[in-house]
């Protein structure tokens, strides 16, 4: 068996134990998509050079209303990658937020039930999080004329 059709016998395992997944694909020969009951999807990827498998969630779109707040936020998620187990957060090129984390392909078919669990989990909490910056009450103006206001805030 190759690295592939291990890595597709241990996401086929992750979708059959956890208990939101819907689907698994193999889209192609080093990519694998995880759907969810939500509609969510988590991209599986690895790469020929490194012995290594990304999982890789959208969280949600870069706030429209406070993107500095939440851009700073996402930084902020990241300073605490060593205590979220490894996890990353970044944009892609249509300005989602999306969650990241890089495991050896090497772990074995449980701990990657594991993996997804724990991704969807903070992938939610993440979400809860953004989508804050949209509902909030106190945001910051956009009426240039109130732009300061939010900057004197003690």
């Amino acid at each position: 068996m190759n690295r592939y059709d291990c890595i597709t016998e241990k996401l086929k395992y992750a979708g059959q134990h956890c208990d939101d997944v819907e689907i698994v694909v193999q889209v192609s020969e080093d990519r694998w998509h995880l759907g969810f009951e939500d509609g969510q999807v988590m991209i599986v990827t690895c790469e020929e050079e490194l012995p290594m498998v990304t999982f890789v969630s959208c969280v949600c779109p870069l706030s429209k209303r406070d993107p500095a707040a939440a851009t700073h936020l996402l930084l902020r998620g990241n300073s605490l990658w060593n205590q979220s187990g490894g996890v990353q957060l970044a944009l892609d090129d249509e300005e989602n937020i999306i969650q990241i984390l890089r495991v050896p392909e090497t772990v074995d078919a449980d701990d990657f039930r594991l993996i997804v669990e724990d991704q969807r989990d903070k992938s939610r909490a993440w979400r809860e999080a953004f989508e804050g910056f949209e509902t909030r009450d106190d945001a910051p103006s956009e009426d240039p004329e109130d732009a300061g206001d939010d900057l004197l805030r003690v």
